[in-house]
């Protein structure tokens, strides 16, 4: 698998986004306009090619023939990103085993590739692993803003680290994405860490998920009271980078 994907946009302000999570995914964006020549010019450089699709929906017959021909030999993979309508015309244009992901907004290049990189490993006969090093995945869970921007500040360079703010938003998020570890607050309005932590492992996809509390409550009772939900860890906020890091780094066997 080539470590260059193809990112076909009208707009570089739409495109930037995307080119930020194919960095933090250790891939490089080639970004080409919905235009043949540039199209062909770098087919051969990519295995993945993203067709966002944000700012018009280009009808032209010349750029889905283009596509077609790219495409018709298979060894590389087309993903349209794009509002619901933009991705039907899209579809409409081409044959569906061209067609290999599709995502409306929010966009988020962790899903594709959780669906596009087994079907080249299977293609190529190689394993998923082997493809490409991906970051771990952390979901950080904590009503405070302020220490969620530190926090993706300290992990940013090490992981890849989506941040929500109550245990609502995060139980809805584990519903659509996959993630390899949370990072749990204690104390948040509405539904509580352990009440989170509660319905977690209660639920048949998530319930051996790894979650560690990282909190300020550092009283033998409250860290007794979640026990029964098995968390995977108990850190306390007042540990600092290092040690979070640290027992990151131990967690993933990175250490």
């Amino acid at each position: 698998m080539k470590k260059k994907v193809m990112l076909i946009s009208a707009g570089s302000f739409a495109a930037r986004p995307l080119i930020r999570q194919l960095q933090n995914e250790r891939l490089e964006a080639v970004v080409v306009h919905p235009v043949e020549e540039e199209i062909r010019a770098h087919a051969d450089e990519v295995t993945i090619i993203i067709y966002l699709m944000d700012q018009e929906v280009f009808q032209e017959e010349a750029l889905f023939s283009c596509l077609r021909s790219i495409l018709w030999g298979g060894g590389r993979y087309l993903c349209l990103f794009g509002d619901e309508g933009a991705i039907r015309i899209g579809e409409s244009r081409l044959p569906s085993h061209m067609v290999s992901f599709t995502q409306s907004r929010p966009y988020d290049v962790s899903d594709m590739l959780d669906e596009i990189l087994p079907k080249i490993a299977r293609d190529e006969h190689v394993p998923v692993k082997s493809l490409l090093k991906r970051k771990k995945s952390i979901l950080l869970v904590d009503d405070d803003t302020t220490f969620l921007r530190m926090m993706q500040a300290w992990l940013g360079p090490f992981y890849r680290v989506t941040a929500v703010t109550d245990g609502a938003q995060a139980l809805s998020y584990l519903m659509k994405r996959k993630v390899d570890l949370v990072l749990l607050d204690y104390e948040m309005p509405g539904m509580s860490g352990p009440d989170t932590l509660q319905q977690i492992r209660g639920s048949k996809d998530h319930r051996n998920l790894p979650v560690i509390f990282l909190t300020g409550k550092d009283d033998r009772e409250s860290i007794m009271k979640v026990l029964e939900y098995h968390p995977t860890g108990y850190l306390l906020k007042s540990n600092g980078r290092d040690i979070v890091l640290k027992k990151l780094l131990e967690f993933f066997g990175e250490a």
